[in-house]
């Protein structure tokens, strides 16, 4: 260390442990060895004391360690190598990984874990739960739904979950996956219905051939080259003729729903006040889509605050409904009942067509049956009760437009 300050690394006491541990040495033995008190050692390990010098040099022999690495410096563990060291470290990060990682159950071990959580079993039997984790869900989807439940905070129950029983879990589950797929068919309606809605403005837009807005939306033409690494293994490979002057009526039969977001975007940018509905709520429609289509949970945690602004038409719909503005800001911070909302809203400013208004309201009135069916299992929880109130009232206060 001559010329050189080295910075501390660890504390006497981690390093002590960690020496004993890689030698195999016991604190009775280290007495042994160095003429130390046992009770001496034990005092370093608990941090409490830190060895004098003369104690440092007797234990750093003992231990075939360096003296400077055993008061914590940022030094080899044994002069001339860092390499037994790093393989310790190696391998202690090994063991916590393995310590951490979830054991894989089978479905009857996945009953007693969830006893053992506080999830009852009483409107459901263990042999009816067993039989549907085994047929229709998994326990990693299911399970994520109990995020909308607390859990005793002290006591000998600590941790179990507070009035959670196996029923609610499967009846939220069954409302999700009704919901996703309700999603997937609005966000269809908008897809085919945003592209005939652009084309027929176009029409009348004398500032606008169908080729402008493709280059304004796609200036580097970073869009186009996306297009054309994925167009050989594309249905609709055969457009490829139009490469690379895509007019906007080509350009939609081959770009994303996230792509066509952004497209009508930059043609509401360009061309204000020609679209009867705000684009940049597209978005969180685009990311509610998205999340279903990949079959992801919406309703496992209705009280989670994502932090993010809510689209101010949205926003202000509400406000004209004279929504309180606690009810507001506790809603619409979670993204999906946000995303929702939107799609809610938006849906009948873009779908033109009566017979898919029609059928949507239909399957909303559905969906929002169900979510009632069975009211009595969420009486004491208050965020799912709020929520499905909530998701009610906007859609009692749109209804009309469908």
């Amino acid at each position: 260390m001559t010329g050189v300050i080295k910075m501390i690394k660890e504390s006497f006491s981690s390093r002590l442990r960690k020496a004993l541990e890689m030698r195999g040495v016991s604190q009775s033995e280290l007495s042994k060895r160095t003429g130390i008190g046992k009770s001496s050692i034990s005092t370093y390990l608990k941090g409490e004391y830190k060895a004098k010098q003369d104690k440092v040099n007797l234990l750093s022999t003992a231990l075939n360690v360096s003296p400077a690495w055993l008061m914590g410096y940022d030094v080899p563990m044994v002069p001339g190598t860092k390499s037994e060291e790093r393989n310790y470290d190696i391998l202690q990060s090994k063991k916590e990984r393995y310590v951490n990682m979830k054991q894989l159950l089978s479905t009857k071990s996945l009953i007693t874990h969830m006893k053992g959580k506080g999830i009852h079993f009483d409107i459901i039997n263990e042999q009816e739960a067993m039989h549907f984790l085994s047929e229709h869900n998994y326990y990693f989807k299911l399970a994520s739904y109990r995020k909308n439940y607390d859990k005793v905070p002290f006591g000998k129950k600590q941790g179990q979950y507070i009035n959670l029983d196996f029923a609610y879990l499967k009846d939220l589950s069954t409302i999700d996956f009704k919901l996703r797929y309700l999603i997937l068919q609005m966000c269809l309606d908008i897809e085919h219905s945003l592209k005939s809605t652009i084309l027929h403005d176009m029409e009348t837009n004398p500032n606008e051939d169908g080729y402008k807005i493709v280059s304004l939306w796609d200036d580097s033409l970073s869009y186009r080259a996306k297009v054309n690494r994925y167009l050989k293994n594309s249905y609709s490979h055969n457009l490829g003729k139009y490469n690379p002057e895509y007019p906007a009526w080509v350009l939609f039969e081959l770009i994303s729903f996230g792509e066509l977001c952004k497209f009508v975007d930059c043609y509401n940018s360009n061309y204000p006040k020609r679209l009867p509905f705000d684009a940049k709520a597209l978005y969180p429609i685009r990311d509610i889509r998205n999340a279903a289509a990949h079959n992801a949970c919406l309703i496992n945690n209705v009280r989670e605050d994502y932090g993010r602004k809510p689209n101010a038409t949205l926003l202000k719909f509400l406000q004209s409904h004279n929504v309180p503005k606690r009810i507001r800001v506790s809603k619409l911070s979670n993204k999906p009942i946000h995303d929702f909302c939107c799609l809610l809203l938006l849906y009948p400013q873009i779908v033109k067509s009566e017979f898919l208004r029609k059928n949507r309201k239909r399957d909303l009135l559905k969906i929002l049956q169900r979510m009632r069916r069975h009211a009595n299992y969420y009486t004491k929880n208050k965020a799912i009760t709020t929520t499905f109130e909530f998701i009610l009232k906007m859609f009692f206060f749109i209804k009309s437009r469908y």
